[in-house]
């Protein structure tokens, strides 16, 4: 057999062609590890509790377990239960040991589902009848469920209402009701408490709802409305509980830049109440964040 060496190659000649070798096959793929969702809302003097896959952890200790096929809707104050959708039901586990208690003995999705500021009281927007859509035209069939965590007795509340968008206010138990009677109704705004069957109407204002929130003296309602007519504005009416009686202000939040300015839309109240977080877009792709002042009226960037 001769050597030759070429350029530090040890080459080989006068052997037998070696067999191609079989591919290596990957190894088995490793399924990326979720990320924890920590619950800042609830910071503790322990720490930061978080929920992972199926169970709330705080310290790395787990503090309770759900089924793999349970959804996670809710976290009670102070980590005291958990909510949890299961086997066509709503339920709620307490943290610290216990039977279950089933909320809602049949249950499909929600649409929506609060908790109240007393801590307990559960406000569950959800489909629950399956009677055919034809006999409401053209809306879903949807209800609101009050059912109390700690004493679960659900009642329906209130009747026939239709096309709802619910906000708890921000201290006592009053609910407010965006939606309709009934297909021929008009929309409007009302207002109940768990202890009333009956809501009353607040408001039945023309227009399309962007956005509603309850300023935080519980005595208010703040809304924003879709204007096509004047693009580059923010439509702010505020409805008074008491007497309904509505204060209108809008703003122009286009900053100079006239036909170049598409589109602006509120996302939420700020943490004080005194003004709305609003996120703007324009033909020329710029935009950003601003802050719209209830009480002056003024803006600026965020």
């Amino acid at each position: 057999m001769k050597r030759i060496i070429l350029m530090g190659t040890l080459l080989l000649t006068g052997c037998p062609t070696a067999p191609d070798l079989a591919p290596v096959s990957p190894g088995p793929s490793v399924r990326p590890s979720p990320a924890p969702q920590y619950l800042d809302d609830q910071v503790t003097a322990a720490g930061r509790p978080y929920v992972l896959e199926n169970g709330l952890y705080l310290q790395d200790k787990l503090l309770t377990s759900w089924e793999r096929d349970a959804q996670l809707k809710l976290v009670g104050p102070k980590l005291r239960y958990v909510v949890l959708a299961t086997g066509g039901q709503l339920v709620a586990k307490l943290v610290d040991g216990g039977a279950r208690k089933v909320l809602l003995p049949h249950y499909e999705r929600d649409l929506d589902l609060q908790l109240a500021p007393d801590g307990h009281t559960l406000a569950v927007r959800t489909y629950v009848d399956a009677r055919p859509q034809e006999q409401y035209g053209s809306l879903d069939p949807e209800s609101i469920y009050l059912v109390d965590v700690d004493d679960p007795k659900p009642r329906r509340w209130p009747n026939g209402f239709y096309f709802h968008q619910i906000k708890w206010a921000p201290k006592g138990l009053q609910l407010a009701i965006f939606g309709t009677a009934g297909p021929t109704d008009p929309v409007a705004f009302r207002v109940a408490t768990p202890d009333n069957d009956q809501s009353r109407v607040v408001a039945a204002p023309n227009g399309s709802l962007e956005f509603f929130d309850w300023l935080p003296d519980a005595e208010h309602l703040v809304t924003t409305w879709f204007n096509d007519k004047y693009a580059g504005t923010v439509e702010i009416r505020t409805y008074a509980i008491a007497d309904g009686k509505e204060t209108k202000q809008v703003i122009d939040v286009s900053g100079g830049h006239g036909p170049g300015f598409a589109h602006a839309e509120v996302r939420k109240l700020t943490q004080d109440g005194t003004g709305l977080v609003a996120e703007i877009w324009r033909t020329d792709g710029t935009g950003g964040q601003i802050v719209i002042d209830l009480v002056t009226g003024t803006w600026a960037p965020l």
